[in-house]
Order: C-alpha cells, then sequence, then structure tokens
C-alpha cells in the first residue's frame, strides 16, 4: 500500500516517532491457505528486489512452520 493516510499508524522508537510511507503486506501460505501475515512499515518506497526479497522469506517461514 502506498502513500498511507495520515493517522493509519505511527511508528514509535527511541529515535522518534513517524508515519509511514508505505506497507507491506505479505502473505504466509500453506497449501494456498493463508496462515499469516508479514506487515512492514517503511518510511520509504522499497524497490522490486527488496519486495522479491521479503515474499522469498515468507516462502521459507511458511516453510518451517508448516
Amino acid at each position: 500500500l502506498d502513500n498511507v493516510p495520515d493517522g493509519y499508524i505511527t511508528v514509535y522508537s527511541g529515535l522518534g516517532n513517524s508515519s509511514p510511507t508505505q506497507l507491506v503486506l505479505v502473505p504466509i501460505k500453506h497449501e494456498d491457505d493463508v496462515k499469516g501475515v508479514i506487515e512492514i512499515a517503511c518510511f520509504q518506497r522499497l524497490n522490486e528486489q527488496t519486495l522479491d526479497h521479503i515474499e522469498q522469506c515468507a516462502h521459507k517461514i511458511a516453510n518451517a512452520i508448516f
């Protein structure tokens, strides 16, 4: 999701807080059933290579759990 609406979510840390500009939601699937979702809040738009790596990680997590 690009252009996250202001106030939708705020990320807090020891360095301050801010609203993300992008949310990445990746399903964790086992045999075509969604078993979970990875949600990543970003302060800048991720490139396609990074998104591909996140999807690969989700697949590996699904294989490790199920």
